[in-house]
């Protein structure tokens, strides 16, 4: 309790402000290059957010700029920390095969993805 009673409140302030945004650098770091899908091209704001996603969803052009990207890239890229964009047709098999090691989503995310695609929702 010491240390508490040396602090003065700016100091305080400083660390209350400088933790938070140390963990989101810190976190930014480590999905853009420690992360297991670091390897692959993409965005670099898709690396470190999934915000560049919502971004692009929002603005009703989400397939077509896949597509530039898969130019530009090539059949695989990073489009989320933590997801790829695949424009392999070899890879439908391996990628929704049951024993293909990938993890899928549930039935009802299946269908929010295509209502909310369609405009229904």
């Amino acid at each position: 309790m010491a240390i508490l009673e040396t602090l003065s409140l700016k100091h305080i302030f400083q660390i209350a402000l400088l933790v938070p945004l140390g963990y989101l650098f810190l976190g930014a770091v480590y999905r853009r290059y420690f992360h297991p899908l670091s390897k692959y091209p993409g965005p670099f704001f898709a690396s470190i957010t999934r915000w560049w996603l919502v971004t692009e969803i929002w603005s009703g052009k989400h397939e077509e700029h896949i597509r530039k990207l898969h130019k530009k890239y090539g059949p695989i890229v990073r489009i989320a920390p933590n997801e790829v964009a695949i424009a392999d047709p070899a890879a439908v098999k391996v990628i929704y095969s049951t024993g293909g090691g990938f993890t899928k989503g549930t039935l009802s995310e299946l269908a929010d993805n295509l209502l909310m695609s369609r405009g229904l929702v």
